[in-house]
């Protein structure tokens, strides 16, 4: 049995800044070597790879004059995508009690019973609601 170790993004940029002024020096026999010994650890495509150890180090112009080194690691780098994140914890378990006392009603169903129930909602359940922001984030909330 293999065991093979699971690297995190940070060590894997590591081992490829490592091994990529090795494998730009290389001749082709070499380079062919050193990228089948990294794509049979690390689990990422060969090209991948292979564009990683060419280029590591070198600067990117992206749109908007920013400027990024190719293979540096670090988190402030990585791509910040995606749709943020609205309702938090916090509101977890008030939602979670509303559901409850709505009969457990879908989540389209829920929002229409939040608008209509408020009042009701906010007389049995209210000691849940210790911030205004809780409750902002609550009569906001949609399917």
């Amino acid at each position: 049995m293999v065991v093979i170790k699971v690297y995190n993004m940070e060590e894997r940029y590591s081992i490829i800044a490592k091994n990529a002024p090795i494998y730009r020096k290389a001749r082709k026999k070499e380079k062919t070597q050193i990228l089948n010994e990294l794509h049979e650890h690390l689990p990422t495509s060969r090209s991948y790879i292979a564009y990683l150890l060419r280029n590591t180090g070198k600067e990117v112009y992206l749109k908007g004059g920013k400027v990024v080194l190719v293979g540096k690691y670090s988190k402030e780098l990585l791509s910040k995508r995606g749709r943020k994140k609205f309702y938090t914890k916090e509101i977890e378990k008030p939602l979670f009690e509303i559901w409850k006392s709505s009969g457990f009603v879908s989540s389209k169903h829920l929002e229409v019973y939040i608008k209509i129930n408020w009042d009701k909602i906010y007389k049995e359940l209210g000691h849940l609601f210790d911030t205004e922001e809780k409750i902002y984030k609550i009569r906001r909330i949609s399917a």
